[in-house]
């Protein structure tokens, strides 16, 4: 979508673990790895046919990376509003 304020990578980050979440064609994907130094090690990525359950991994890895509920549910409001500015999902 030309001119518009999308971005393709949704970003989290609480200074040692890097999450991205992106959507892959017809699927959602997310991504989480350490950063060591200015690179990122042991990147593992998961792939989902729904949103609901890119919601629920990033819930899942937020909350596993910071032991707090509720770092987890703020990640998850700001992933839900970077979902809806998605240009596959016109307002």
């Amino acid at each position: 979508m030309a001119g518009s304020d999308f971005s393709q990578l949704y970003r989290w980050s609480n200074g040692t673990i890097v999450i991205f979440a992106e959507r892959d064609g017809s699927e959602w994907a997310i991504s989480r790895g350490w950063r060591t130094g200015d690179r990122l090690d042991d990147v593992r990525r998961w792939r989902f046919e729904s949103e609901r359950r890119l919601v629920g991994q990033l819930r899942r890895l937020v909350r596993e990376a910071t032991d707090d509920h509720l770092a987890a549910n703020a990640a998850v409001s700001e992933l839900e509003i970077w979902i809806q500015g998605s240009p596959e999902n016109p307002q």
